[in-house]
């Protein structure tokens, strides 16, 4: 039940991950209780574990009647009461964000008997705090950006090179990532920025993301004779910052009922 990976595996998850909200409100106190000792486990390993253990107790014939069973064997199998705690505290935000679409299954009774199990224990409510946060909506959305900003810079200090960036570029457009529109403005000025700031090496990953988001018939810049204006493929896209917010604009427009949904 409990995920333990080795460095590459966590690597490969972590990214994959950015796309969870649940993964994204809780990354920097998962990563900082880490860091200091309370949980033997890294934020993908804790969140993994979780995702697991929400799964587990969805498919279970009468979870109500299990779930005190499963508390129980999650708790043996970690040894460390922080990171039950924690495992079993990221799932009831996973059943949370589960159950708004999941036919046939009421999060509440589940959550409630996790927060009833752990309301005595000293994170319960530095856990809460986290996902209560003022504006968490738009918090959350800067969330997103800034820890594409971490793993960027995770992969140039690891020297990973360019097709690492490409794979974390793919990431944008991959179902898994769920982006919103609010979201997909503020990666796409980010991510043009920084393919301006490294001599235009990922034109191509800038294109197909505005491409595969809806962005069929982009306007042609008279100061621009590359790729966004249906010139040479192989041309460098030139894109100034006002034009990247002029085509975010037309894109998130163009798209928004796609996102809304």
């Amino acid at each position: 039940m409990i995920v333990r990976l080795d460095k590459e595996a966590m690597k490969q998850q972590r990214r994959r991950l950015l796309g969870d909200g649940v993964y994204v409100i809780f990354h920097d106190a998962l990563k900082m209780w880490h860091r200091d000792g309370v949980t033997t486990l890294s934020p993908v390993e804790l969140f993994l574990s979780a995702k697991a253990f929400s799964k587990l107790l969805m498919e279970l014939p009468d979870v109500m009647e299990g779930i005190g069973d499963e508390m129980d064997d999650l708790e043996d199998e970690a040894g460390d009461g922080n990171d039950a705690m924690l495992i079993m505290m990221l799932a009831s935000g996973i059943l949370h964000a589960a159950g708004t679409h999941r036919i046939g299954f009421e999060p509440k009774p589940v959550i409630m008997a996790i927060y009833t199990k752990w309301g005595d224990h000293p994170l319960f409510f530095p856990f809460l705090d986290e996902g209560a946060k003022k504006e968490q909506a738009r918090w959350l959305e800067g969330r997103k950006t800034s820890l594409l900003t971490y793993e960027l810079e995770e992969i140039e200090k690891d020297g990973e090179g360019e097709e690492a960036v490409r794979q974390l570029f793919g990431l944008i457009i991959s179902p898994e990532y769920n982006i919103s529109k609010e979201t997909l403005k503020e990666c796409l000025l980010f991510l043009n920025k920084y393919n301006n700031e490294h001599g235009h090496a990922y034109d191509k990953e800038i294109l197909a993301i505005y491409k595969a988001l809806g962005a069929d018939a982009l306007p042609a810049m008279n100061d621009n004779n590359g790729i966004v204006a249906g010139g040479d493929v192989k041309a460098s896209l030139c894109l100034t910052d006002k034009q990247a917010q002029m085509f975010a604009d037309r894109l998130t427009t163009n798209s928004e009922k796609k996102f809304l949904e």
